[in-house]
């Protein structure tokens, strides 16, 4: 297997693609965190996906939930190998309506602030500190 001993955490793991990709990794022998913002699809997901997975609640775009993802990962698997970014959402808004607040919060929602460097204590960095 592929992944045997590696730790994989994936935003939006709880359904669709994001949980197709975490069975996917799951079956190269990873073991699995799942983030995602519904607790009653996350305890589903989990469940599904089985021993060697774990699922934590909460928002791409907050940072506290940021933390907490960390802070479960680090405490249960350990140093994060893989992470897919799969989470997110949008709302159009015209380009001369948005405001740097509105600005902001679009791209925390389409996870392009929400990044990653794996090479860091702390694997996820908030754009603005």
């Amino acid at each position: 297997m592929r992944l045997e001993g590696k730790t994989a955490v994936v935003t939006g793991g709880n359904s669709g693609i994001g949980l197709a990709i975490a069975k996917s990794f799951k079956e190269e022998g990873a073991r699995v965190a799942i983030f995602g913002r519904n607790p009653d699809s996350l305890a589903s997901a989990v469940q599904e996906l089985g021993d060697g997975s774990i699922s934590v609640q909460g928002d791409v775009s907050q940072s506290e939930d940021l933390d907490r993802l960390y802070s479960e990962v680090d405490a249960k698997f350990g140093k994060v190998d893989v992470l897919v970014a799969n989470a997110g959402i949008g709302e159009f808004v015209p380009l001369d309506a948005a405001d740097d607040a509105e600005a902001d919060s679009q791209l925390r929602r389409q996870n392009h602030i929400s990044w990653v460097d794996l090479g860091n204590d702390n694997w996820y960095t908030d754009y603005n500190s």
